[in-house]
């Protein structure tokens, strides 16, 4: 599990949140996909653009405090 996070945003989120109703819900695991999709195009230099409109109480903040994890983890020189 923990070299499958390292790679794949969804399986670290469910790792640093075990006991968050994570695996249950389609839209943490959808958002995921679409942030590591992200964080793919921002890595080929792509300049992706992303806005999160989402109804409170979904997991936004969350989610990206654990993106920005995610993603710090990888390179840790990482500058926007």
């Amino acid at each position: 599990m923990i070299l499958a996070a390292s790679e794949n945003f969804w399986h670290f989120r469910v790792l640093m949140n075990p006991r968050l109703t994570l695996r249950k819900k389609w839209f943490p695991r959808s958002l995921a996909i679409k942030l590591k999709e992200f964080y793919n195009d921002f890595k080929a230099g792509k300049r992706p653009v992303m806005l999160l409109m989402t109804p409170p109480q979904h997991g936004k903040s969350l989610t990206v405090i654990d993106f920005i994890a995610w993603c710090v983890g990888h390179d840790p020189e990482l500058r926007a």
